[in-house]
């Protein structure tokens, strides 16, 4: 065992179990993905063209935030004519949602205002 196993088993009280599961689930890669811009270019009409292009777009909990799956990975993502044209942004999931659910949280107490 690690110091850091140790530490999640103390402190947070988890099982030896479930503290190899946290560790597997760390060591995994984190997946790239991205935001898309819907200033420049409609949801569905980007989702046809990434399919066009042969990229896979799996959805999160964010609708316009996707992790993204190419085969042909020659041209770095952040150099592709899309990312230049600003048609999406390279954004982690996580760091995606702060936005997202301030935006929703206003949009719910522009609701409650207007009752």
């Amino acid at each position: 065992m690690s110091r850091f196993s140790d530490y999640l088993e103390r402190t947070f009280a988890f099982s030896p179990p479930q503290v190899e599961e946290i560790i597997a689930a760390m060591k995994k890669p984190i997946g790239k993905s991205i935001r898309v811009n819907t200033r420049k270019i409609a949801l569905e009409d980007f989702k046809l063209h990434a399919k066009e292009q042969g990229w896979v777009l799996t959805d999160t909990d964010i609708p316009e935030v996707f992790l993204i799956d190419r085969e042909d990975t020659t041209i770095a993502l952040g150099n592709t004519l899309e990312h230049q044209a600003g048609w999406f942004y390279i954004q982690e999931v996580a760091a995606a949602h702060p936005p997202f659910l301030l935006k929703r949280e206003i949009m719910n107490n522009e609701g409650r205002m207007n009752n």
